[in-house]
C-alpha cells in the first residue's frame, strides 16, 4: 500500500475504501430527523414547483440554509428518483471529493504516504463517515472549505500570490452551501496563518480585489435573486435568526459547555483519536521551531494548528452547539495524525514505548465503549440509572460483534509492533478502522428502522395517497421527514378545540398525535374516529398514533 506512489493507484484505493464505507445500505433505511427530512423535502418541493431559487419546506418559506444542497439533491432525484438513496448520494460524492483533496494537500505538504494515511483516516473516522451518509449541506460544505484551504496552501507556497481568485471561488461556493461562515472561517484561518508566519503583507495585493470580485460573482447572483423573489424576507430571516441569533443564544436546545466540541471530537474522530495526543504533542514541537529561509516545515504545522484552533475557538464561543459545526477541521486533524504515524512508520520519529502502549490500550478502550454502549442500548445489560422513556433497541444486538474489531486490531497491531514490523502494524489499524466503520454504517442504521415512524405511517396508515384528496395534521408532534413520506403539507394543530374541528371535516382527515396527548384529548371527543396505526418514536421516546375520521375510514 505505502509503496504505491502513483496518484491514480492511491485514488483508486481511497475511492474503494470510501465507497465501501458509504454505499452499502445507503438507501435501505428511512431519513433521519430532523435535518435529512427537511433537506430532502425542501429539494422535492423545489423539484415539484420548478422554483429553484427560493427554498420551501412543508410549503412554507425555508430560511435555514441557502439553496446549493437542494440543487444537488434535485439533480440526484431527477436521475435516481425520489428516494433515500438519491437524497444521500450527493453527500457520498462530496465526501469522496474531500477525501481526495485531503490526500492531495497532505501529499503536497509532506509525502504521498502521509497523504494516503490522512485520507484514509478522514474517511474512516465516525463523524465524517456519518455525514457522508446524510442528506445535509455538511458534506459539500466541508468539501468546498477543504478546497479553499488546499488552494491557499499551494497558491501561497514560496510567497506566491495566485491563490486569491480560486480561493474566492471556493469560498463563494461554501457561502452558497451554508452561509457567511463559508467565507468567515477560511478567512480567519488564512489571516491567522499569515500572521503567525509573519506574512500579513501578502494581503496587500491587487489580486485580493480580484478574489473578492470572484467571490461576489459566484455567491452574489443567487442571494440577489432570492432577495428579490421574497422581497428581502429570506435574507433578513437567514442572516438574523439562522446566523446572529444562533451564534448568540442556543436554539432548539442545542447548547453545551466550553469543552463541548473537544469532547465530541474525542468521541467522533474515533478510532483515529487514539493517535491525536501524540500527534499534537510532536506537531507542536515542529510548529514552534524557528522558520529558516527556504524551510517551511514549521509553517505546515502552524497552518494545520490554526485551521483546528480557529474552528474550535469560534464554535466553542457560539451559544448553539452541534457536533457537525467543527467537522471542517477534521481534514487537518487527519493530516496531523497521519504525519505522526507515517514518521513513526518510517523511523523518522523516535517515540517512547509507553506512547505506543498507550495507543494500543486506547484502541482497546474504543472497543470497550462500543461494546458497553451496544449492550445497554440493546437491552442485554440493564441501564444503571433510570432513563425516562428509555426503550431498548433489541435489533442493535446484531451490531455487537462489530465492537470486537478494535480488540482484534489492537492485538494484531501489538504483535507487529513487538516484531518491529511497523508497516504491518499501521496496515492492521487501517484495515480494522475501515472494517469497523463500514459495518457500523451499513448495519446499525437499518437496525433502528422500526423505530423511525414516518415511513411506516406513510405505508401502513395510508398517509401517502398521491391520487386522493386527504388532509393530514399533527398535534404536539412532528417528525420533519413525515412531510417527505406523505408528499403533502402537514398542518400543525396544537389546540384541542381546533383538533376536534379538523376531525369533523367532510373529507378524509388523519391526525398524528402522541398517545399520552390523545388519552387526554379523546375523553372530550364526540365524533367517531379510529386509531389506525401505532408506533414507538425513538426521538420523542413515546408511542405515536395515527387517528382517522369517518371519511378516511368509511366503516366508522
Amino acid at each position: 500500500m505505502f509503496r504505491l506512489q502513483a496518484r491514480w493507484s492511491h485514488y483508486a484505493l481511497l475511492a474503494a475504501a470510501h465507497l465501501l464505507m458509504t454505499l452499502p445500505n445507503l438507501g435501505a433505511h428511512s431519513l433521519w430527523d430532523m435535518d435529512e427530512g427537511i433537506n430532502a423535502e425542501a429539494a422535492r418541493e423545489m423539484l415539484e414547483s420548478g422554483n429553484w431559487i427560493t427554498p420551501y419546506f412543508n410549503y412554507e418559506l425555508r430560511t435555514g440554509k441557502p439553496a446549493m444542497m437542494y440543487w444537488f439533491v434535485c439533480f440526484s432525484f431527477q436521475i435516481f428518483g425520489i428516494n433515500e438513496f438519491a437524497a444521500r448520494l450527493p453527500s457520498v460524492i462530496f465526501g469522496l471529493g474531500t477525501v481526495l483533496v485531503t490526500y492531495e494537500l497532505a501529499r503536497r505538504m509532506f509525502s504521498a504516504s502521509t497523504g494516503l494515511l490522512a485520507a484514509v483516516a478522514l474517511a474512516s473516522c465516525f463523524e465524517f463517515c456519518l455525514i457522508s451518509h446524510a442528506s445535509t449541506p455538511d458534506s459539500p460544505f466541508v468539501f468546498f472549505l477543504t478546497c479553499a484551504f488546499y488552494l491557499y496552501w499551494i497558491g501561497s507556497e514560496g510567497n506566491r500570490r495566485w491563490w486569491f481568485v480560486p480561493f474566492g471561488a471556493a469560498t463563494g461556493l461554501a457561502v452558497l452551501t451554508k452561509g457567511p461562515i463559508g467565507l468567515g472561517m477560511p478567512g480567519l484561518v488564512v489571516l491567522g496563518h499569515l500572521a503567525w508566519t509573519g506574512r500579513l503583507r501578502t494581503l496587500w495585493d491587487r489580486r485580493l480585489f480580484y478574489g473578492a470580485m470572484t467571490f461576489l460573482a459566484v455567491a452574489g447572483p443567487w442571494y440577489g435573486f432570492v432577495t428579490l423573489d421574497t422581497k428581502g424576507r429570506w435574507l433578513q430571516t437567514f442572516l438574523w435568526n439562522d446566523n446572529l441569533v444562533r451564534f448568540s443564544q442556543p436554539l432548539d436546545n442545542h447548547s453545551g459547555g466550553p469543552f463541548y466540541h473537544v469532547i465530541t471530537i474525542v468521541v467522533l474522530f474515533a478510532p483515529w483519536i487514539v493517535f491525536l495526543p501524540a500527534a499534537i504533542w510532536y506537531g507542536i514541537r515542529e510548529a514552534r521551531r524557528p522558520q529558516a529561509e527556504g524551510d517551511d516545515a514549521a509553517s505546515k504545522y502552524r497552518f494545520l494548528f490554526v485551521w483546528v484552533l480557529a474552528f474550535l475557538m469560534v464554535f466553542s464561543i457560539a451559544a448553539t452547539k452541534l457536533p457537525n459545526y467543527v467537522l471542517p477541521l477534521y481534514p487537518a486533524l487527519a493530516i496531523l495524525a497521519a504525519r505522526f504515524l507515517d514518521r513513526w512508520r518510517l523511523g523518522l520519529l523516535q517515540v517512547p514505548r509507553w506512547v505506543i502502549i498507550e495507543t494500543i490500550l486506547a484502541t482497546v478502550s474504543v472497543g470497550v465503549i462500543m461494546l458497553l454502549g451496544l449492550l445497554f442500548m440493546s437491552g442485554i445489560l440493564a441501564v444503571p440509572v433510570s432513563v425516562k422513556g428509555f426503550y431498548a433497541f433489541t435489533s442493535l444486538a446484531s451490531s455487537i460483534p462489530i465492537s470486537l474489531i478494535p480488540f482484534a486490531t489492537a492485538l494484531v497491531a501489538w504483535k507487529f509492533v513487538r516484531a518491529e514490523r511497523r508497516d504491518a502494524a499501521v496496515m492492521s489499524f487501517v484495515s480494522g478502522a475501515i472494517a469497523m466503520v463500514a459495518l457500523v454504517a451499513a448495519i446499525s442504521p437499518v437496525s433502528l428502522q422500526d423505530s423511525k415512524v414516518p415511513s411506516h405511517f406513510a405505508e401502513e396508515a395510508g398517509l401517502y395517497q398521491p391520487n386522493r384528496d386527504i388532509r393530514i395534521a399533527s398535534c404536539r408532534w412532528l417528525r420533519h421527514s413525515m412531510v417527505f413520506y406523505a408528499r403533502r403539507e402537514i398542518t400543525r394543530i396544537d389546540d384541542f378545540r381546533r383538533v376536534s374541528e379538523y376531525l369533523e371535516l367532510p373529507r378524509p382527515a388523519y391526525l398524528i398525535v402522541p398517545e399520552n396527548v390523545w388519552d387526554e384529548f379523546s375523553k372530550s371527543l364526540t365524533i367517531p374516529v379510529r386509531i389506525i396505526s401505532r408506533r414507538y418514536d425513538m426521538y420523542s421516546r413515546q408511542q405515536i398514533l395515527v387517528v382517522a375520521n369517518r371519511h378516511a375510514v368509511p366503516e366508522l
